[in-house]
């Protein structure tokens, strides 16, 4: 479960990478369907979330996220199943 601070945080750090108001950042929003969100986009996305949640996510919980709703439900929650821990190894 989310809380509405987390989900603020992602839809802000969407807008902001993707050069778009806040309010055009919908739950559907995806890949594709802005100019800006293109496969480097997404990368960018991935990246400054994991950055401003202080977590690496593994392949699979990557390949999860595919729009906004997804990238809330993952950073929202408290301990995503597949994280990676940059300290491990």
């Amino acid at each position: 479960m989310t809380d509405n601070g987390t989900e603020r945080r992602v839809r802000a750090l969407i807008a902001e990478n993707l050069n778009i108001p806040v309010s055009e950042v919908s739950d559907d929003l995806g890949a594709g369907r802005v100019a800006e969100w293109d496969s480097m986009g997404h990368v960018r996305l991935i990246v400054a979330l994991e950055a401003e949640f202080g977590r690496q996510l593994d392949e699979s919980k990557l390949m999860e996220l595919e729009t906004v709703a997804d990238m809330i439900r993952v950073f929202g929650s408290d301990e995503s199943p597949g994280e990676s821990h940059s300290d491990a190894g």
